[in-house]
This record gives structure tokens, sequence and C-alpha cells, in this order.
């Protein structure tokens, strides 16, 4: 994460490296309404395993607070987007893994002071086959609080169907959390 002034020049710059200095990434950031900064991201270990990585950094570049989520199910977990709300309560959306269920789309909501989580949900777009994966990508909070998230559902076609077609098909996925 790096921090730029007004004349181009670097304020300051931060980097994360997870526990086992693995394969770490970072998908995406957002300023509060009080100018704090939060990232979200991905972070791995070994044996194999991806942890949602939260951070909410003050305009300074000093960490306020930090968490990861692990669905415990394997190394797929990604946070992929954050953002403020009007009281500066953060929400992420990612994608983790599920046992015999794939990826599911994962959004949670934490205190302003976090990293206090105040409601998760989740979104899964098939059960049949198991393994149908699901991705969330951006959210985004209207001035009332309510949440929006986009992503994509991965379903197999109906293997009934006269034109089946062994692939997986994806749809747009859109999303609406109450505050």
């Amino acid at each position: 994460l790096r921090r730029y002034n007004a004349d181009e020049s670097v304020a300051w710059t931060k980097t994360v490296d997870g526990p086992d200095q693995e394969n770490d990434h970072g998908y995406g950031v957002a300023i509060g309404p009080d100018g704090r900064i939060g990232a979200v991201g991905q972070l791995q270990s070994f044996p194999p395993n991806g942890l949602v990585w939260i951070t909410v950094y003050d305009s300074d570049g000093n960490v306020q607070w930090s968490t990861t989520h692990d669905s415990g199910s394997g190394d797929e977990d990604a946070g992929r987007d954050i953002a403020f709300d009007a009281e500066g309560e953060v929400v992420v959306t990612a994608s983790v893994e599920v046992v015999h269920n794939g990826l599911q789309i994962w959004v949670a909501r934490y205190a302003a002071d976090g990293p206090t989580l105040l409601w998760e949900a989740s979104y899964n777009g098939s059960t049949t086959p198991a393994g149908s994966d699901d991705y969330g990508y951006d959210v985004a909070v209207d001035e009332v609080g309510y949440v929006y998230v986009t992503g994509s559902t991965h379903q197999w076609s109906n293997p009934t169907e006269p034109d089946w077609d062994p692939n997986w098909n994806s749809a747009v996925w859109v999303g609406k959390y109450t505050p």
C-alpha cells in the first residue's frame, strides 16, 4: 500500500507479508469518511491455506486494526474489495472455500473501531454438483447503510437438457444487504 502526496512524491509505503512469507496479494483499497484507509486481500500460508486479510490504517499509515478470516476449508479464501459506510464501519466482500461446496461469496461488516464483526452473510449459488464456485468482487455502501455486492456465480448446465454442455455457466450476481 502506498500513499502519495499532492506533488506525487511518496508519503509512505506499507507492506504486509503473511505468516509464511508466501504469495500474498492486495486486491482492494478504500478511503473512509474520516480519512482512514482500508485494504483487503489474501495471505497465504503453508500448507496451502488462504486467509482473507483486512487492515485499516490511519492517514499516516499506522495500523488502526487488522484481522483475518479463515473459512477453515482450504487455500482459496481471498478478500476482494472493501468499503466504508458514513459512520466509518468497514464492509468487505470475499470468496471463501466451503468443504463440498466450492467457493462462496462472503460479505462482512466490522465496527468502525474494529475488528468486531457486526454481521456476516454468504451466498452459495448451487450445491449441485458440489464444487460450484461463486466470487464476490466489488462492494459499496450507500448513504443509508445498505450494502451492495457484485460478483459472479458459476453453475453446471442441466445434464437432462438436450443441449447440455458439461462446462461451467457463469452469471453476474448482485446482492443487497440491509444496514
